[in-house]
């Protein structure tokens, strides 16, 4: 982080070669942890490694219960059907390496996700030790904590890290010190829109795997999934009828949800088709949805992960 903040730090700001230079520098260190939008851009790369590990965790726990169910059947199986359990556990494992791969190795989704989350704050902090420099007639600005030169002597005026950290947090407000908020969130059983998905009960499936990733993020209280169920009753909804949008709006209403989840899933064949919108109850409103596909049972977990990361990042940042 550092080295990418102090790229550009070093730069003139007026002509270098001019009569008289005047040189100033700053501590980095302490401007990234002083600079506000360095919080609110932690925040939601923190929200995205949770979202990442959730989907790994449950990749990962689909495997390891293969595993144990081998294992306890492993006397009881013909060879048959030890060959077809190994087969599954051995594409469990390629689903779970392919996406711990997909996601951790360099210039994977987080490291693409973390370059595209701190370049513009990393640009804002170039911008404000620029503006500070010229506005004080600065022709040098080097990163003190960066360089291997030792200070012996600077005038306190020379040390711009406070002005720089005053131009940076003129936009925010000072935070009142208060409570960590949580968000509660209700899941609706996914509704089945044909004869296939209601036969293999994918819409209760998809709704557990949503459940299930989205209760391992920070600050986030669930709906009971009994709860949500009563809620939709008392509406007069069974649980396998279609939420509608205004049903989502009324339910999370009456659940004191702050979001719900709700969608619809098909099955075509080996083609398994899911649609998911979120809902804010407070505000009647309702959030894009995202519609992907599968052609297994078993990458359904993987492929609403990725769907729920694209959801959550419509959603207004968590104060």
């Amino acid at each position: 982080m550092r080295q990418l903040l102090a790229i550009g730090l070093l730069l003139a700001v007026l002509p270098v070669f001019a009569a008289e230079q005047k040189v100033g520098y700053i501590y980095s260190d302490q401007v990234i942890a002083g600079y506000e939008g360095m919080t609110e851009s932690n925040t939601a790369l923190g929200k995205e490694k949770a979202l990442f590990k959730a989907t790994a965790d449950s990749l990962y726990s689909e495997l390891a219960k293969a595993r144990a169910d081998f294992e306890a059947q492993r006397l009881l199986l013909s060879e048959e059907g030890k060959s077809g359990m190994n087969a599954e556990i051995e594409a469990m494992q390629r689903r779970y390496d392919g996406y711990v791969n997909e996601v951790y190795s360099p210039g994977g989704k987080l490291e693409q996700k973390t370059q595209e989350l701190m370049s513009p704050v990393i640009q804002k902090i170039r911008d404000a030790v620029e503006k500070v420099a010229k506005a004080d007639e600065f022709t040098l600005v080097f990163d003190a904590a960066e360089s291997k030169l030792a200070i012996l002597y600077a005038g306190s005026e020379a040390n711009l890290t406070a002005s720089v950290l005053d131009e940076l947090n003129r936009e925010y407000k000072p935070v009142t010190p208060g409570a960590v908020t949580e968000r509660r969130y209700a899941v609706c059983p996914l509704f089945e829109a044909n004869d296939e998905a209601q036969q293999e009960n994918l819409g209760e499936q998809c709704r557990v795997f949503v459940y299930s990733i989205i209760k391992e993020l920070p600050r986030t209280q669930m709906v009971t999934n009994a709860e949500l169920n009563s809620g939709l009753l008392n509406r007069g909804i069974s649980g396998r009828a279609n939420v509608t949008e205004q049903v989502a709006w009324d339910v999370g209403k009456d659940l004191q949800a702050d979001f719900i989840f709700f969608g619809t899933v098909t099955k075509a064949g080996k083609k398994i088709t899911v649609t998911l919108s979120v809902a804010d109850p407070r505000l009647n409103k309702t959030f894009q949805l995202e519609t992907d596909n599968t052609p297994r049972v078993e990458e359904l977990k993987q492929v609403l992960g990725n769907m729920i990361g694209k959801l959550f990042r419509k959603l207004p940042p968590q104060e």
